[in-house]
């Protein structure tokens, strides 16, 4: 039991450590490897903590880590900061966006923008 606690906490440890461009960069291949755990393992011991894989785990951080570029770089483009959190599309990182902001990047800059001025 505390061995599956221990690779629950080292893959999320992992991940929320790392910078933007090691993120935009991080696969599950790669965490299982710098980890030294196998894929397998890692799949079954972090859904028995969660609802969801580590796969979607990283997804969430790199959606919620785009936000902050979001409102950090105002002048990138979507298709810039997708790239930088390693979605192979725009179209993918747009509709995940969405999924978890309620709203598009494009929208979310302008909300951040437009309280900004206020």
């Amino acid at each position: 039991m505390n061995r599956k606690r221990n690779i629950y906490k080292k893959v999320i440890e992992f991940i929320l450590t790392r910078s933007d461009k090691e993120l935009g960069e991080l696969t599950i291949e790669k965490i299982s490897s710098q980890l030294k755990i196998s894929k397998s393992l890692m799949y079954e011991e972090f859904k028995d903590k969660n609802r969801f894989s580590p796969g979607v785990f990283l997804v969430i951080v790199k959606i919620f880590r785009s936000a902050s570029l979001i409102e950090d770089e105002k002048l990138s483009s979507v298709k810039k900061i997708s790239s930088k959190m390693g979605f192979s599309s725009s179209d993918y990182f747009i509709r995940k966006f969405k999924e978890y902001f309620g709203t598009t990047p494009g929208q979310y800059r302008n909300l951040v923008k437009k309280r900004a001025d206020e």
